[in-house]
């Protein structure tokens, strides 16, 4: 492996369109095997509701090759570099506005004892009756939570957003009863 300076900072966020690739039906079953996963309990308890507890790059089917390699290819675009992978795993988050959760417990980052992680946020499905898109994504801590800098990532359709492991963020708030879903992944390289 080639060793290389790492070419992010705290406020690196960058997003990766795949309308070309990840179809609308791809899309709605992703979603269809996101609730079979929730009915069969195969998600936390201990986080935020209804987010999956199995690897969803390693479910079956084409829809999922499709968001593994999306990923990756968007992981290193980021970086400007092929690296070796060390680990991937990905898994959703499905809400609705029925479900109340302390918000500041929802504070959360995917360091895994290394700074060559990368995470990524797919917004698989945003209920048609949010008014307000630019709220209804995901607000980054970009110094810590304690921090007041904040901001909210765009929710665009198709896209992954990559940003650093290390960055503080979490869930905006459900602006509908209807079923938001997210997919999430993070590549230690």
């Amino acid at each position: 492996m080639i060793e290389f300076e790492i070419p992010f900072s705290w406020e690196t966020i960058e997003s990766f369109d795949f309308s070309t690739i990840i179809t609308q039906q791809d899309h709605d079953n992703c979603m269809t095997d996101i609730r079979q996963l929730v009915a069969d309990g195969k998600y936390f308890t201990n986080s935020p509701l209804y987010q999956t507890n199995v690897n969803l790059f390693a479910q079956p089917g084409e829809h999922w090759i499709k968001f593994k390699f999306s990923y990756i290819m968007s992981c290193f675009m980021y970086l400007k570099n092929e690296v070796k992978i060390d680990q991937i795993q990905s898994w959703s988050y499905m809400t609705t506005d029925s479900i109340k959760e302390a918000r500041d417990a929802l504070w959360h980052h995917h360091q895994y004892g290394s700074e060559r992680t990368l995470s990524g946020i797919y917004y698989l499905h945003i209920p048609d009756d949010v008014t307000d898109m630019s709220t209804c994504g995901t607000e980054f801590a970009l110094y810590g939570p304690e921090q007041p800098d904040r901001w909210t990532g765009p929710v665009k359709q198709f896209n992954w957003l990559i940003y650093p492991g290390k960055t503080w963020h979490r869930p905006c708030p459900p602006q509908s009863m209807k079923e938001r879903f997210v997919i999430a992944a993070d590549m230690v390289f």
